[in-house]
């Protein structure tokens, strides 16, 4: 009995040991692998997918770049870094490469859409435009007429569109008229009724001519112009003999606003503020799509133009303001 004593005791310390070796190889098993997880296969995958399944793994999503694929749609995984069934730890990188889509596409016909809308199509599309043709057209301006490569012939990424664009319909060409003599709101009047824009009045000291009428123009009497084109006029401005000449900026100033359309009548007020008093230099009420010409006093101050009591903004469209250049 007492001989077999040792080999109890031998048999109890190995089942001891190999308890306890057990225990501390399952509880350092629990401890490694509770913040190990295994990296899913991404390849193929939308990026949206692969961006919240990491993040509900507790892992990073890095994008290393885009690459052309003949296969993997855009914005889908191609490569991924580590490798599908790697185990890593929670909080880790995984960086991915992009696809950019295929090398090369199908043209899309782009006839009859807008220019601003094709050449965003072109960025996104990683193409370049390589000229731009325009022609007078039918169609609305900027409208596309034509285009190479055709519809839908492949095309690479990076390669070159040209497209021809619609200038819209034909001006009509004319012969210029004769503005010598008239006022300048007769002058600036005529010129929008024939279909030209008055960009530019000039201010000019002529002895032998009535003051405040037009004395010269560009382009001349009886030159070919094209409706719509700008042109100047010229307003003979004496000056005054009982007094000097105004410095900097001075000169006759005028303003002009187109009434918009409707079926009321506008209330239309021009009011200039000069030293401490307010003048009132127009006050009716006027038909809609009226277009309003006022010239200004040559004195300094402010002028202001209402429209049903509130201030006019100024805008390409309905009001303009210059002043009269020496």
């Amino acid at each position: 009995m007492i001989k077999k004593l040792p080999k109890f005791f031998l048999y109890v310390g190995i089942f001891v040991l190999a308890l306890g070796g057990s225990a501390y190889f399952s509880l350092h098993f629990l401890l490694t692998t509770a913040d190990t997880v295994v990296v899913p296969s991404l390849v193929g995958k939308d990026v949206v997918y692969v961006l919240e399944t990491l993040s509900a793994m507790g892992l990073n999503t890095k994008v290393a770049g885009r690459r052309y694929h003949p296969v993997i749609p855009e914005n889908s995984v191609v490569t991924q870094e580590p490798e599908a069934g790697s185990e890593i730890k929670k909080d880790r990188d995984v960086r991915i490469v992009l696809s950019a889509g295929p090398e090369t596409l199908s043209m899309p016909n782009l006839v009859g859409t807008d220019l601003r809308k094709a050449r965003i199509w072109l960025e996104d599309n990683d193409l370049s435009l390589a000229w731009v043709s325009r022609v007078y057209d039918d169609a609305i301006t900027d409208t596309i007429l034509a285009q190479n490569p055709l519809p839908p012939d492949p095309v690479e990424r990076g390669g070159e569109v040209r497209l021809l664009v619609s200038m819209g319909k034909r001006p009509k060409a004319m012969m210029m008229p004769d503005f010598s003599g008239l006022s300048p709101e007769d002058a600036i009047l005529l010129a929008e009724r024939w279909g030209f824009k008055v960009e530019k009045i000039h201010a000019a000291q002529t002895v032998d001519r009535p003051p405040d009428v037009v004395v010269d123009q560009s382009p001349a009497m009886g030159y070919r112009v094209m409706e719509g084109q700008g042109i100047e006029i010229t307003v003979n401005r004496p000056r005054h003999k009982d007094g000097p000449e105004r410095d900097g900026g001075g000169g006759m100033g005028f303003i002009s606003f187109r009434v918009p359309a409707g079926f009321l009548k506008s209330h239309m007020e021009l009011k200039a503020s000069v030293g401490n008093s307010l003048e009132i230099l127009f006050d009716e009420y006027v038909q809609p799509g009226t277009r309003l010409w006022f010239l200004l006093p040559d004195k300094d101050g402010e002028f202001f133009l209402y429209r049903d009591g509130e201030t006019i903004k100024q805008s390409h469209e309905q009001f303009f303001y210059g002043r009269l250049k020496k």
